[in-house]
């Protein structure tokens, strides 16, 4: 047997439309030692069929506990009015490790409390006064409930813009390396046509050195100019590409 427990002080259904509205739960969770519940969902059965509803969030994030005292708890859920209504819905909370405990229907309280009072200015203002209070607690989840959208919708374009930074980064940095790789084959290429030219120049001297008459003994004839020409120009690219 369960030795956790929820002290009901209110369960009730606001319509927000002609097909959903909230429920609103309010009470204390109490149990023999302190004990955190972690995420609490609200089971309505109908039929043998079951319908898990998770709660609005809880703008102060705060974890549900069970205490020996008592701890207060309030949530609201978004749910149907057809679901809601059914009289042969049933409701019960369910906590982390499959626990439940049995709710009434919603609104059961109240009426009971107005059946019982006997006074009758009480049970004539008691409608309006509820309808004005649920009314202004409707406006307030509503307007908290705009504010997590709204949040929401901040995050998600956030965390796109992140996204597409990223994938800009990724791109440079692929251009940037391809870039890199073609100036270093480049400047290889370079380096190989500068050392050719430097052989091919030394390999002309050789023969130009070869067909002087007397060979280093004797002075050499001038070289041809456009053969001089050539030498320098293959000198000046060798340096360039050094």
């Amino acid at each position: 047997m369960s030795l956790l427990s929820f002290d009901v002080e209110s369960f009730e259904f606001i319509p927000a439309g002609e097909e959903m509205g909230l429920l609103r739960v309010v009470g204390q969770w109490v149990a023999p030692v302190d004990r955190d519940l972690h995420e609490i969902r609200l089971i309505a059965s109908q039929d043998g069929t079951l319908v898990e509803l998770t709660p609005l969030p809880d703008l102060e994030g705060a974890s549900p506990l069970a205490t020996p005292v008592g701890h207060p708890w309030r949530a609201a859920f978004s749910a149907g009015s057809e679901l809601v209504e059914s009289e042969l819905t049933e409701f019960a909370l369910a906590v982390h490790g499959g626990e439940r405990v049995h709710l009434p229907r919603p609104g059961a309280d109240a009426a009971e409390a107005e059946a019982a009072d006997v006074a009758p200015s009480p049970v004539e203002e008691a409608p309006v006064g509820a309808a004005s209070r649920n009314g202004d607690e409707l406006l307030q989840l509503r307007s908290e409930l705009e504010k997590v959208r709204t949040e929401l919708e901040v995050e998600r374009r956030r965390h796109a813009a992140l996204e597409e930074e990223i994938r800009s980064r990724t791109t440079l940095e692929n251009d940037l390396r391809s870039a890199m790789a073609m100036h270093e084959a480049e400047l290889a290429a370079a380096v190989a046509r500068a050392a050719q030219s430097a052989r091919r120049e030394d390999r002309q001297r050789e023969r130009v050195a070869s067909v002087e008459p007397g060979g280093a003994d004797h002075p050499q004839h001038p070289v041809h100019a456009d053969l001089h020409e050539r030498l320098a120009r293959a000198r000046r690219a060798a340096e360039a590409a050094a």
